[in-house]
């Protein structure tokens, strides 16, 4: 409790040193003038002499007064700023969150831009960036830290990564050209693909390639 009021008295004084007015300065700080000139009296008392000069017309900085100012206007903004940085990390989550996705996402931008807005709701003391990831290295991005967290197609098995909730989930197509066979049907399964060449890519995740390409027909398509 103490330390409290020492700060408020602090803070009654920088403002006082601002403002050279007694009125303008309990406004600002929604206190009374009798809190103002309280304060700076007993901060008189304590350093051993006057710090404003007080006429009926003027308040003015007196040296001692301009001095003590300089050393604590500096060291009472860090104060506060640290008090502001702790308080937001109080609240929730803070800090800068880079959130990487890979595209076309199925569900939507207006329920990716839905989620982040939410997000932000929640964590107010967050700072929320986004970033594009590219379908042939889907991971680096995570693992050299340009995002924190990805938005990814399944299936994902890495040691040193770790899986999350699924968000959403969408049938996986087929596309072909408009005269080929498979065209007329209305589905197909893996084992269909077996006599067609399929594109293949070392630089995709094979626990991507697995669901959807036989592994013993993964030919580059020329």
């Amino acid at each position: 409790m103490r330390a409290e009021v020492e700060l408020r008295d602090i803070e009654i004084f920088l403002a006082l040193a601002e403002e050279l007015h007694f009125g303008r300065t309990a406004e600002r700080l929604h206190v009374t003038q009798a809190r103002v000139s309280q304060s700076i009296k007993k901060q008189e008392r304590r350093v051993g002499g006057a710090l404003f000069d007080r006429t009926s017309r003027a308040v003015r900085l007196t040296p001692l007064g301009a001095q003590l100012y300089q050393e604590l206007d500096a060291g009472y903004r860090q104060i506060m700023d640290g008090v502001a940085s702790v308080s937001a990390a109080a609240r929730g989550t803070a800090g800068v969150l880079t959130l990487g996705t890979i595209g076309p996402h199925p569900f939507g931008l207006d329920d990716l831009v839905e989620a982040m807005e939410l997000f932000q709701h929640r964590y107010p003391a967050a700072q929320l960036q986004h970033r594009e990831i590219q379908p042939p290295a889907p991971l680096d991005p995570l693992r050299s830290g340009e995002v924190d967290v990805a938005l990814l197609w399944l299936p994902v098995r890495e040691p040193d990564l770790t899986v999350g909730p699924v968000t959403h989930t969408s049938p996986v197509l087929l596309m072909v050209a408009a005269d080929h066979p498979f065209a007329q049907r209305d589905s197909i399964c893996l084992e269909d693909l077996g006599d067609c060449i399929v594109v293949a890519g070392d630089s995709i995740p094979i626990t991507w390639r697995r669901p959807s390409t036989p592994s013993i027909l993964r030919r580059a398509a020329r």
